[in-house]
């Protein structure tokens, strides 16, 4: 049985270089607000990171909107 982990990113660029959007997102973090509770507790167990991808399929681009929130599930793939 595999494990999933989940991760909350925010999305902190998202550029179109006419070929293929370019979408940077860092992990959450948390800063003791209250009301930001969920990314105090995302921030604990993920503390920082940054991902970038360059996505070029026409029905995934404008899917991620700079400024948004997403959650990215992490499932061990096979190797082979």
């Amino acid at each position: 049985m595999s494990k999933t982990i989940r991760a909350k990113f925010y999305c902190t660029s998202v550029k179109d270089d006419g070929h293929s959007e370019i979408v940077n997102l860092s992990a959450v973090y948390g800063n003791d607000d209250k009301d930001n509770k969920e990314n105090n507790q995302f921030s604990e167990v993920t503390p920082c990171g940054e991902i970038e991808m360059f996505i070029s399929n026409p029905g995934a681009k404008g899917f991620i909107k700079k400024g948004n929130y997403y959650y990215l599930d992490f499932t061990e793939a096979p190797t082979a």
